[in-house]
């Protein structure tokens, strides 16, 4: 098998389950951060006492306790690392999605939670409006409450260097392209394959050559993709 050489574009803390999984595999991890997220202020709410809370990011779980200042709530997570920090910060989770995707989990809260109970879902910005088409075509009680935003992360020149020796870039989000692209020439990186987690990140890459969706949003997935076009 080839030696590759791996750019993910989220932080290393981000990253650490791509990390841990893709090392055991011998390959070369690199992590260049392209965006960041500020908080937004936000005055006091006040919540019924049943509301269900609703993380898909640990930033939401950050960005919740900086309003609230309590986790005595019931939550609904996307996948093991949301539910060991909600854990972690003294929530009690009571619904965790089947696969990590908002999709699978907002069916799933579909499904078990009563239409009537208040649900509140703290996220980003630019979070999929589409995944929450399942409770409002239903009439569920749902309130989305933005509380970060996705901002610009200047890339050093040492990360330009590493660009230049990696087979390979993993970009998460619709967001992550474009700040990508913003401070990449396409001619540098124009041999490389790049990687889409999901059919909208895909679509931002639109027109970049050498480019891949993964439909599934692990790092297992991704080395069971790579490999097969390791045997071409």
């Amino acid at each position: 098998m080839k030696n590759f050489k791996i750019i993910l574009t989220r932080t290393k803390r981000d990253g650490l389950k791509w990390n841990e999984v893709l090392k055991k595999e011998n390959f070369e991890v690199y992590f260049i951060p392209v965006q960041k997220y500020e908080f937004i202020k936000i005055k006091d709410l006040n919540l019924p006492e049943n509301s269900l809370i609703v993380f898909t990011s640990t930033k939401g779980i950050e960005g919740f306790l900086k309003i609230f200042k309590s986790s005595n709530f019931e939550v609904a997570v996307l996948g093991e690392r949301e539910e060991n920090y909600a854990k972690k910060k003294g929530f009690k989770v009571i619904l965790k999605a089947d696969k990590p995707t908002g999709e699978a989990l907002f069916k799933k809260i579909s499904e078990v939670v009563p239409k009537e109970r208040f649900i509140l879902y703290p996220t980003s910005e630019a979070y999929k409006r589409e995944n929450l088409e399942v409770l409002n075509k239903n009439g569920f009680n749902l309130k989305v409450l933005v509380l970060y935003r996705p901002v610009l992360k200047k890339i050093s020149k040492n990360s330009l260097n590493l660009l230049k020796k990696s087979t390979d870039i993993v970009f998460f989000s619709p967001s992550q392209v474009i700040n990508f692209f913003s401070q990449v020439n396409f001619e540098e990186v124009k041999g490389k394959r790049f990687w889409a987690i999901g059919k909208i990140t895909y679509s931002s890459l639109e027109g970049k050559g050498n480019c891949f969706c993964l439909e599934k949003p692990t790092p297992e997935e991704f080395i069971k993709e790579i490999k097969k076009i390791d045997l071409k």
